[in-house]
């Protein structure tokens, strides 16, 4: 029963892999992290002239000519320590360039994640995030945009720790989440009885992952580029990406308080008059993560067990066959 187990989680791991490189990530020995580079090939004036807006969104523009935007270090969608940049940034530059929209960043030193969500619920302080992902909750007091992200959760843990092939592997185990973070609650809510650490502070991405590399916390559980960007960027070691997660992808939109619906349907418009170029030519100009999850020596042996085990199944079916076959024929 044990090593069938193992042999679940092997080829649960496999299949993680080739998600990992439809996602668009080279696996390779080790991780990289490319520098970026000036956006080639986005054309503004022809986005702008694919655009349509209503009286009530043209409206919108002349009332809110600044918009407050809380941004933290999640990257590669957002980094706040040499300027505010990011993939998602690059997408609020482009609708400034297109609409006029000054945009004004709050960063994780002025507010943190709680509070901007519930800055934007009292509509007093933050007018929009651009990374988050919609759930009934937030539908109350925010404005969606539709997703222009998806990526895939993952389980981090120390390199030295017991083998993980799933979330139910985690079932004794302390976990560490960020406080109000999507995961908070699905964890909450599909493993009650999972022992969560929750996280309230300037970085818990990072003080997340801290948590596991000191033994805190057994482990934790974070979108991939963003999780090895931090293990990458700021020498954790002794971490590794352990399994997915098997949650649904996390899909991205930016998010709007709900008084300004117009400005949520402005970026909508904008992002749908995007062409796969466009897209593409911001999304490559970003760090791109190489990483290979790994499968240790057990595991090559179990694989290769299973491998053989199958083909020797189809032999022995194909003998049984033949050998039956034959039997009838001399009858």
């Amino acid at each position: 029963m044990a090593q069938h187990s193992k042999l679940h989680s092997t080829f649960f791991l496999i299949t993680f892999i080739l998600t990992v490189f439809m996602f668009g990530l080279t696996v390779n020995a080790g991780a990289t992290v490319e520098q970026p580079a000036s956006i080639d090939g986005v054309s503004t004036e022809k986005i702008r002239n694919k655009i349509k807006l209503s009286a009530a969104e043209r409206a919108c523009l002349e009332e809110h000519k600044t918009v407050t935007v809380r941004v933290g270090d999640w990257p590669p969608f957002m980094m706040t320590q040499n300027g505010i940049s990011g993939i998602s940034i690059d997408y609020l530059n482009l609708i400034s360039s297109v609409h006029g929209i000054k945009f004004r960043y709050l960063t994780q030193k002025n507010i943190s994640w709680p509070d901007a969500l519930q800055s934007i619920s009292d509509r007093n302080r933050i007018d929009m995030v651009p990374t988050i992902q919609q759930t009934a909750e937030r539908r109350k007091y925010m404005a969606f945009t539709t997703p222009y992200q998806k990526i895939p959760w993952v389980i981090i843990t120390r390199n030295d720790a017991e083998f993980v092939g799933s979330i139910d592997d985690l079932r004794t185990k302390t976990i560490s989440i960020q406080n109000r973070f999507i995961l908070q609650k699905k964890l909450e809510q599909q493993y009650p009885y999972f022992h969560l650490k929750i996280v309230n502070s300037r970085t818990p991405t990072l003080d997340s992952l801290k948590d596991v590399a000191a033994q805190k916390s057994y482990a934790t559980i974070n979108a991939l580029p963003v999780a090895v960007y931090f293990i990458r960027h700021y020498g954790l070691s002794n971490l590794k990406v352990a399994a997915p997660a098997r949650f649904d992808d996390l899909k991205l939109a930016m998010g709007v308080r709900k008084d300004w619906p117009e400005l949520a349907s402005i970026i909508n418009k904008t992002i749908k008059a995007m062409t796969n170029k466009d897209v593409a030519a911001i999304n490559n100009t970003w760090p791109s993560v190489k990483y290979e999850p790994g499968i240790s020596k057990q595991e090559a042996k179990l694989l290769t067990l299973a491998v053989v085990g199958v083909i020797l199944f189809i032999c022995g079916l194909f003998i049984f066959a033949h050998r039956t076959l034959r039997r009838s024929l001399a009858r």
